[in-house]
């Protein structure tokens, strides 16, 4: 189910036009360490790298969180 999941993944992304196989992608956070076995052996991937931290996008989005909140109060909003 996993290999079927990764293979439906990586094709829409194709069809949206994102080319996997030309440059490097980045894969972040534990649902892609728990697909990597499936990422890695997809013909429809190049060169990839993975962040191995689980936590990766949860920080990520703590960080633009914060980036918006001090944008917002630049601006004179408030929260």
């Amino acid at each position: 189910m996993a290999a079927v999941f990764v293979n439906d993944l990586l094709g829409t992304l194709r069809e949206r036009g994102i080319d996997l196989k030309s440059g490097c992608v980045v894969f972040v956070g534990g649902g892609a360490l728990l697909l990597r076995k499936y990422l890695e052996a997809s013909e429809k991937v190049g060169d990839c790298f993975f962040i191995e931290d689980i936590k990766a996008n949860a920080m990520g989005y703590g960080m633009l969180y914060d980036r918006e909140k001090k944008a917002g109060s630049a601006h004179g909003k408030k929260e």
